[in-house]
């Protein structure tokens, strides 16, 4: 299996890039925005890559400059009804972290937006893929990409009760994903709340005090 190309970059178009490695030109599928994004023509560059075996197309390269919108991309092609030309098209215009908390959010009118996915395939994404996102990552400040074999237990159900938590607060969506990594990131108090052993003590206080201080802010506004 071919899981990385160093090479130079000989030509793109709008749907693939052609990468001269080892005196070999590898034909690369890429999404819409790494192609927008690649340096000029003759420049040395790296990809990562998965290997598409089709009856009917026959063997082509998928490829990404990052290694976690390839492992993203490996994850979205599980989801049953979302081929490879699919997955590529959602990670043409949601960058692979956008995508993590829209998926641990469960923001499905986002990910509808996508080209070819509607609203009936953006929550089956959602429905497979949510509880085998990387809770713990992202809780530690490092927003999850995959984790296909990831249980949900210890601190990623600490993390999912959280995410429900602001959905009963009120907060859209949107919302969920802008405050969840903001947190996540700033507050060694949320780190210890999405610890297994301190999320049930810490939890309900936590978002108590935030739904006081969200009332106090609307009640000043009027």
């Amino acid at each position: 299996m071919i899981g990385m190309l160093d090479g130079t970059l000989e030509y793109r178009d709008s749907t693939s890039a052609l990468i001269l490695a080892g005196g070999v030109g590898f034909e690369v599928m890429m999404p819409a925005s790494e192609l927008m994004s690649l340096p000029p023509v003759g420049t040395q560059l790296r990809v990562y890559t998965h290997l598409i075996v089709n009856e009917n197309t026959g063997v082509s390269l998928v490829g990404f400059r990052e290694r976690e919108a390839l492992s993203m991309f490996r994850m979205l092609i599980t989801v049953s009804g979302i081929g490879p030309k699919a997955a590529l098209g959602i990670l043409g215009v949601m960058a692979p972290n956008d995508l993590s908390l829209a998926i641990m959010t469960g923001d499905e009118a986002t990910i509808a937006k996508a080209p070819g996915i509607g609203k009936k395939t953006a929550a089956k994404l959602v429905l497979e893929l949510k509880d085998k996102m990387d809770w713990q990552s992202m809780a530690g400040g490092d927003i999850a990409v995959a984790s296909v074999a990831a249980p949900v237990t210890g601190g990623n159900q600490a993390a999912a009760e959280a995410m429900e938590a602001l959905m009963a607060l009120g907060y859209s969506a949107p919302m969920r994903r802008r405050q969840f990594p903001r947190w996540s990131m700033r507050s060694s108090w949320m780190r210890m709340i999405f610890s297994h052993e301190a999320c049930g003590i810490c939890r309900n206080t936590f978002f108590e005090e935030s739904e006081e201080r969200r009332l106090g802010g609307a009640a000043a506004a009027i």
